[in-house]
């Protein structure tokens, strides 16, 4: 785990830097997308537990362990992906932001999954709908420097 983490902090990250992560993110966010749909799935069985029926009994029990264990497997994903200064906006979307500055303004870089690479940023503030491609930074920072 980044120290910056355990203190709360933000980690930035240059767009070069976010480039170099994503591939290791790509790997554990697809898992992570995986567990949520497994999750979603054993949750909409209904457990319940019948006294007369030994075996439905360990049926449920085994569905009630199987259910927690994703849930541990899901957060340990989620915890690594965290750790690494990014973050997990929306998972069904596959939507992953990191912390950067453009000038002296908080941005964030802004990645969703099926895109080749970070292609878009959004002030700090702003959501998904507001992104921007990347290439309108630099234009963004020349109309400042007028």
């Amino acid at each position: 785990m980044n120290p910056l983490q355990k203190t709360g902090e933000r980690i930035y990250f240059t767009l070069e830097e976010a480039q170099i992560l994503l591939p290791h993110i790509k790997k554990i966010l697809k898992k992570l997308m995986s567990l949520k749909k497994s999750i979603e799935i054993y949750d909409l069985i209904d457990i319940e537990f019948d006294d007369d029926d030994y075996t439905e009994h360990l049926r449920n029990l085994r569905i009630n362990k199987q259910f927690h264990k994703l849930h541990y497997e899901f957060f340990h994903l989620l915890e690594q992906i965290e750790a690494t200064g990014a973050i997990v906006k929306d998972l069904d979307l596959g939507l992953i932001d990191f912390y950067s500055w453009h000038g002296d303004k908080e941005i964030k870089l802004c990645w969703k999954t099926g895109e080749p690479k970070i292609g878009h940023w959004h002030y700090a503030e702003e959501g998904y709908g507001e992104r921007q491609p990347i290439f309108f930074l630099d234009e963004e920072l020349k109309n400042e420097q007028k």
